[in-house]
């Protein structure tokens, strides 16, 4: 009988080791961006971002075209018409080549977007995972377009290491991909800043705030038209207690019931990052 209790014993701890070895392997950095940013879970595995009209737009309602970064790096964004808009020009829209624009100022979506002085821009930074293809953000796109069917353009980004974009993500890149994307529409296409909504989801809208405090810090300074945030989270603590990967494997809320654990993970994580191995930054919040 006692041996039958040691067995149960030990089957009852493999779980609760596994778990510990899995926070463990979270201090080396290339598993931490993992399970932060997800980018290599595509989630559009087989289709072709470069063509878009599967997702359920129509022929080059998308322009799919690339945005260099200050660093270097080659974000895809693609250009969604207003469908009003596009119904105007259908004839010369669907008369162009579809897939990637040699240049982001090719194509007559593009002239569209420059030349209307009544156009508004979103542009749209999505969450972790995926591609700006996944899930339910074609729809979102509609969505929002749907709002303002005749003046309403967007723009979303994969970030880097996303989808088909090169480089690999970190909080200081997505940033300047941010920054990049910014620059284009205000810069390339002619939008000023009073006419652009910054659209952030989940990760974005970490992406969409920093972007906002950044540029307001520039001189002149540049305010947006306006911001939208959706699920964001309210501070780091509350988004290390509560977040799992991939929506369904908890992180940190299981040590939250042991105090002490809580403690010296918190250490580990400051000695980590003053020696600079890029050790889970999230778990100091979880105490402060």
């Amino acid at each position: 009988m006692a041996m039958i209790s040691w067995s149960f014993g030990l089957v009852a701890l493999v779980p609760f080791a596994s778990y510990l070895v899995l926070v463990a392997l979270l201090t080396i950095p290339v598993i931490q961006n993992q399970a932060v940013y997800l980018n290599a879970v595509r989630l559009t595995w087989g289709k072709d971002l470069l063509n878009p009209e599967p997702w359920g737009f129509l022929r080059n309602q998308v322009r799919p075209f690339t945005i260099k970064t200050t660093d270097n790096e080659t974000l895809l964004a693609w250009h969604i018409l207003p469908l009003e808009i596009y119904r105007q020009d259908i004839d010369t829209l669907s008369a162009e080549p579809p897939g990637l624009l040699p240049d982001s100022q090719t194509g007559h979506a593009f002239k569209m977007l420059k030349e209307d002085r009544e156009t508004l821009l979103v542009l749209y930074f999505h969450g972790a995972a995926g591609t700006l293809g996944s899930g339910w953000r074609p729809a979102s796109y509609r969505g929002i377009s749907a709002s303002g069917p005749i003046k309403i353009h967007i723009v979303a980004i994969d970030y880097r290491g996303y989808g088909l974009s090169t480089g690999s993500p970190s909080e200081s890149g997505l940033l300047t991909d941010a920054v990049a994307v910014t620059r284009w529409a205000i810069d390339v296409a002619g939008i000023p800043s009073s006419r652009i909504v910054i659209f952030g989801q989940s990760l974005g809208t970490a992406i969409a705030v920093s972007l906002a405090h950044h540029m307001a810090k520039q001189s002149p300074p540049v305010h947006f038209s306006g911001i939208v945030l959706v699920a964001p989270f309210a501070d780091v603590a509350l988004l290390t207690a509560t977040y799992k990967i991939g929506g369904t494997l908890p992180l940190l809320s299981p040590i939250a019931r042991f105090p002490q654990l809580h403690v010296d993970i918190k250490q580990m994580a400051d000695e980590g990052q003053a020696s600079g191995h890029g050790t889970l930054v999230w778990t100091r919040g979880l105490l402060e």
